[in-house]
């Protein structure tokens, strides 16, 4: 698949997401952006607290990505 194909089957299955599922992913992408663009700014002994919230919120992100697309597969996937 090609990069465009693949940007446009994400966004249509987001669409496609219950409204409790499209929220907390976009709170948790906000946080992401604000976490990194802050962190950058904290002094070097508690970087590691802001790596940690990251890692954190992408595992976060993912949860949410897979438990929304739950319903979103083939026949042959579910065999």
């Amino acid at each position: 698949m090609r990069f465009g194909r693949i940007t446009t089957a994400v966004f249509t299955q987001f669409r496609a997401w219950d409204g409790a599922s499209r929220s907390a992913f976009i709170l948790a992408l906000v946080l992401f952006v604000v976490v990194l663009v802050l962190g950058g700014r904290v002094p070097p002994e508690q970087r590691t607290a802001v790596w940690i919230g990251l890692i954190g919120l992408l595992v976060v992100m993912q949860g949410i990505f897979l438990y929304a697309n739950r319903h979103m597969v083939t026949d042959v996937t579910r065999a």
